[in-house]
Parts: structure tokens; sequence; C-alpha cells
């Protein structure tokens, strides 16, 4: 006997393109705040906090204070000094201050922002960039990087590395690494070995 054909017809509701789309357990600690329609690059930040893995999402939720997010909550960046962070949030559409990421929407030099701001949050909590093993690979990408950023600040390269990776956009991180394919490939095979982002 024949299973009859199904009368369902598969139909989802389309996915909210306002910034209001449901991100799970990080609900929690999300502050959205845009008065209008928001930006498209907090409509495309929502979605990628709503696309986290369980574990990630989950951590991220436990760990921070606030995901802020909107073009009018970006504090005032440090003021100018010799320190990476502060030469960075100078010029940026995000911040990480401790246990808060501000989103802004603007524009941006990170691959992917979102993965950025959460790259710093994991890198401090885990002093990943403190590590033996990620002290090497900076010392074999530092000739190889032509911003001061990435070739100064070894968090900096950490947080940008696993955005690119998370985001699978390795071909950006090869050109970062004067397209030095064996260099990033040990870079991506770092954190697919932490976070299996790199497929």
């Amino acid at each position: 006997m024949r299973t009859p054909p199904s009368t369902r017809t598969g139909h989802r509701e389309p996915l909210p393109r306002d910034g209001t789309r449901d991100c799970g357990v990080l609900e929690r600690v999300i502050h959205r705040r845009w008065s209008g329609p928001p930006r498209r690059e907090l409509v495309a930040a929502v979605d990628e906090l709503a696309g986290l893995p369980v574990h990630l999402a989950t951590r991220l939720a436990e760990d921070l204070d606030g995901i802020w997010l909107g073009a009018d909550v970006l504090p005032e960046p440090p003021e100018p000094d010799d320190s990476c962070d502060a030469r960075v949030a100078a010029d940026s559409a995000g911040i990480h201050v401790g246990r808060t990421i501000v989103i802004s929407g603007g524009a941006h030099s990170s691959g992917a922002l979102v993965h950025h701001m959460i790259g710093h949050v994991l890198c401090d909590l885990d002093e990943m960039d403190q590590t033996p093993e990620w002290r090497r690979i900076m010392n074999f990408c530092r000739p190889l990087l032509a911003l001061d950023r990435y070739r100064d600040c070894s968090s900096e390269w950490w947080a940008e590395t696993y955005a690119l990776c998370a985001s699978r956009r390795v071909d950006r991180l090869t050109r970062l690494l004067a397209d030095d394919v064996q260099a990033a490939a040990a870079v991506a095979a770092y954190h697919q070995r932490r976070h299996g982002w790199v497929r």
C-alpha cells in the first residue's frame, strides 16, 4: 500500500526583518534600542545572534551583562592613548567593555562584527591570547600582517580570526595574512579544534 501524498505545504512563517527575531536564551541580555525601522546592519546582527550554536549562546547569556543594539547606544570611545583597545574602539561600530557588548550598526572594518565582539568576550573570559599556543601563532602571523591593530594587539587578532572562521571567511583571513595559505590554514585549524566553526 502506497503512502498517500502529504497535504502539508511545508510553509513557514517568514523571519521578521525588523530586528525582532527571537534569539532564544540570549533574549535575557539583548537590549534593542532604535526608533523607527532599524538599520539593515542591526537586523543582520540580530540574525547572527539568533543563529549562534546553543552552547555558545547559553554561555554568553550567562557571562554577559548585556548586548546593546542600536545607533544611539554606542558610548564615547576611550581617550586616545597608546593602547590597541583605544585605537580600535575610536574607529568602530561595536565595543566590548567588560561584560557588555554594544553594536551601533555603523560602518566597521571587521569581516564579521558580531562574531568579532563575541571573539573579544571569549578571548577575555578564557585569556586565550595569553596561551602558549596563541603566542606561537602570533609569532608567525605578525610578520605577515600589514594592519597595526592586528599586528600589535594579540587579542584583537584573536577576535578577528575567530570572527572570520565563525563566518566562514577564510578567504579574507588569507588576504590579511599576505595571501599565505599555510598560515591561514594553521589559524583556521586552531579555531576548528576549539570551536568547530571551520568546515
